[in-house]
Parts: structure tokens; C-alpha cells; sequence
């Protein structure tokens, strides 16, 4: 077994991204701290500087994890390469952090030399930065798994109280512009933008439109499919996902002809 895959059958992923979300924004602050407040240095700095380190670590195992995850479910895009770049400002800053600390520590002098105030800086802007990526990387990764779900369920709850309880109504026939019996992979050919986005999977159609911009592996992805017979692409990344199935069976909208 890989061991980025699971733990007790949960995402490794899911898992470590905590360490990784918590101890880099936390180092990254006290390192500013004691930067820029010399008299806290000699109890704390050593202390920032591990966090820093162990955070990178943390890091570099999110994107590994990551992507044993996305074996699963598909790659987010963007959550994917803000995740790599966090990873790389990560490494440098713990060893510029590791590079500071041990140079302002073997000084005695009241004031810090021009090394230390460089590498001071250095350091700050990189704490800065790691910052800036946790926060991006954490929004991002959140719109990956949560983005449209949320409003999706509402919406589906809008509608199931919306319809009538009444078993003529239940058994009226859907909209033939929404529902076809059969429907050819010519048609199928002509949905192929954002707007409307079609495509066969197993010798049934499915509207993916409204799926494009849920898809936690990124639209792009999705938008590839439209218009054409999606069968090996879904299969390849999806066959055992039953997640991912079902989801796609609530986007049928008729057979193959």
C-alpha cells in the first residue's frame, strides 16, 4: 500500500494538511516576531525556526498525499500548484530561517550585523510569502471540495419541497428539451462550450454543464469532455468512484442512440 493513500481509511491527505494549514502560518508569525523583536530571540527564535521546519515538512507530505488523493477523485488544478509553490517558498524559508539563527546567535554585539539584518529580511519576506500561499492554498482546497456542493443541495432541497405532492403531477412527462430517449453522438457534437456541455459515458448522455464548475479536479478538465464520447476518460479516473457515479447519474439526460 502507498503509504500517502489512507489511514484507517481516511486521505493521508485530509490528515496531515492540518499540521501543514496550522504550524507554517504560526512559524511564519513568531519568526517575524523575534526578527523584528531582538530582546525575544534567545528564548523563541529556535522555537520559530523548528515550526518553520516541521511545517515544511508537513508541506512537502500534503503534496505528496495530494496526489496519491487525486488518484481518487481527480487533481484540482490550481489547489494542486499553489500546494507545490507553498512547498518550494516552504524549503527556502526554513533555510534562510535555519541560516539566520544560527549566524545572529553567535554574535554578541548590541546590534546586528549587516549579514543578520539581510538574512533578517530575507527571512521576513519569505515568511510573508508562505503566508499568502497557506491562505491561498487552504481557500483553494476548500472550493475543491466544498465549492458549488453546498448551493447544489440547496437548490436540490428548493426543489424537492417545491414539487407537488400529487401523483398526477409526480407522474406528468418530463421536458422533452431537458430529456431525450435517444440522443446521437452527433448531437452529442454540437454541446461544446460552457454554456452547454454534453457528453456519452457508457452509451448514456449526461449534461455536464452545471458540473463544470463543481468538478473538484478544475473545469478544464470537464470542458475537455465536452461534445464527445467521455467513456475511457471517466473510466480511467472514476470507474470505482461511487461517488463520482452517482453524481454522474443525477446528470442524465438520456441514451446514446
Amino acid at each position: 500500500m502507498n503509504i500517502f493513500d489512507t489511514i484507517d481509511g481516511l486521505p493521508v491527505h485530509a490528515l496531515i494538511v492540518h499540521a501543514t494549514v496550522i504550524l507554517l502560518p504560526l512559524s511564519a508569525l513568531a519568526l517575524l516576531a523575534v526578527i523584528f523583536v531582538r530582546r525575544w530571540r534567545r528564548s523563541y527564535a529556535w522555537l520559530a525556526v523548528a515550526g518553520t521546519v516541521i511545517g515544511t515538512g508537513a508541506a512537502g507530505i500534503s503534496v505528496l498525499s495530494g496526489r496519491q488523493l487525486a488518484t481518487h477523485v481527480g487533481t484540482p488544478d490550481r489547489h494542486a500548484q499553489l500546494g507545490t509553490l507553498l512547498t518550494i517558498v516552504a524549503v527556502v524559508l526554513s533555510l534562510v530561517a535555519l541560516g539566520w539563527w544560527l549566524l545572529q546567535r553567535r554574535t554578541t554585539a548590541d546590534t546586528d550585523s549587516l549579514a543578520i539584518r539581510l538574512l533578517g529580511w530575507l527571512t521576513a519576506v519569505l515568511a510573508g510569502a508562505a503566508l499568502t500561499l497557506t491562505v491561498l492554498v487552504g481557500h483553494s482546497g476548500a472550493q475543491a471540495a466544498w465549492g458549488g456542493r453546498i448551493s447544489a443541495a440547496e437548490s436540490t432541497s428548493t426543489s424537492d419541497a417545491s414539487t407537488p405532492a400529487s401523483s398526477e403531477s409526480s407522474s406528468a412527462p418530463a421536458d422533452d428539451s431537458t430529456v431525450a430517449s435517444e440522443i446521437t453522438l452527433d448531437e452529442v457534437a454540437q454541446h461544446t462550450s460552457v454554456e452547454s456541455c454534453w457528453a456519452a459515458i457508457d452509451g448514456n448522455v449526461y449534461d455536464l454543464t452545471s458540473w463544470i464548475d463543481q468538478h473538484p479536479g478544475g473545469r478544464d478538465r470537464i470542458i475537455a469532455l465536452c461534445g464527445t464520447d467521455a467513456t475511457e476518460a471517466f473510466s480511467a479516473q472514476h470507474s470505482s468512484n461511487e461517488q463520482a457515479n452517482n453524481q454522474l447519474a443525477e446528470l442524465q439526460i438520456g441514451q446514446l442512440a
